[in-house]
């Protein structure tokens, strides 16, 4: 992977940005997902 110290930061840096944004993607949809059903249950 990095050779330098500085490397290998930019690239976990880089890594962990893009596992945050996943994180909260997933976290959104499943709360989506979820409000429908609960909202379908009170609703119906």
């Amino acid at each position: 992977m990095g050779e330098s110290p500085e490397e290998v930061a930019a690239i976990e840096h880089a890594i962990i940005s893009k596992l945050i944004v996943a994180g909260f993607a997933a976290v959104t949809v499943t709360s989506v997902i979820v409000t429908s059903i609960i909202a379908g249950g009170i609703g119906g």
